[in-house]
């Protein structure tokens, strides 16, 4: 087990209140950027025919279903990242795992929405019946707004709340131990093993050499070198460390 110190802590009570902040600032963004690409073609729009503005509005939706899909993906990641590491955790990545398949969803829904929205609202520059379809389109975006904040909120209500936390696992390990006897009373010795494998840790393994004297047939002594690798993620805390130093042993042969 090991007691690690997250450098930071958060706030529990203030979770929903920056997971809707967080969910509020993407949603302008991608409003944002929807209301850019949607711009430039408002007076082609308004001079065209009805089968030229179907084929107007059509690839208005498409072209910001593409560029507004990646941007809130890039966007929901770094933001959320940035909350992590401003309370000392660090995601291995964001791109991936259960929270990245929870907020596909989201994601999908709330692209169509603003490629909805303003595709009405451009409807509405030449049929004022046209604003019932604004109204609609907007409240799916909001409804978006509201179902990424909970996507958000899941993933930081798993975090830990305090600066510390006691991590216990158990690692299935395989290695091996050679050693090369130099004369009777010299010898050296190397190790190595690896374990994890998802189980516990993600993976875990340990090199070492060393060089050894024997004192008498049932003991000896030996100075060596080690390099030891761990890492573990629960999707709470991210414990991935590397540890190398110079170590000495004694040994009793029974």
């Amino acid at each position: 087990g090991f007691k690690i110190d997250l450098g930071g802590s958060l706030n529990q009570a203030g979770i929903q209140t920056t997971s809707n902040s967080t969910s509020m600032k993407i949603v302008d963004a991608s409003e944002a950027r929807a209301e850019a690409i949607a711009a430039p073609v408002v007076a082609s729009y308004q001079a065209a025919g009805a089968a030229e503005r179907a084929a107007i509005e059509a690839d208005l939706a498409a072209d910001i279903q593409a560029d507004v899909d990646v941007a809130v993906k890039n966007d929901i990641e770094k933001r959320v990242d940035e909350i992590l590491r401003n309370n000392g955790i660090r995601e291995r990545d964001l791109s991936g795992g259960s929270f990245a398949r929870n907020v596909q969803v989201v994601r999908d829904e709330l692209t169509a929405a603003t490629a909805e929205l303003e595709v009405a609202k451009l409807r509405a520059t030449v049929d004022a019946n046209a604003q019932a379809d604004v109204a609609k389109a907007e409240a799916r975006v909001q409804k978006s707004e509201k179902d990424l904040a909970t996507a958000i909120d899941g993933k930081l209500n798993k975090l830990p709340t305090k600066k510390s936390a006691d991590l216990d696992w158990v690692d299935p390990i395989v290695g091996f131990r050679a050693q090369w006897n130099i004369n009777e009373k010299w010898f050296l010795a190397g190790k190595s093993d690896i374990g994890g494998f998802g189980v516990g840790s993600e993976l875990a393994w340990t090199l070492q050499a060393t060089v050894g004297y024997c004192i008498n047939p049932c003991s000896s002594v030996e100075l060596g070198y080690r390099y030891m690798h761990t890492d573990y993620d629960d999707d709470s805390v991210l414990y991935d460390v590397a540890e190398a130093g110079i170590y000495m042993r004694y040994n009793y042969h029974f």
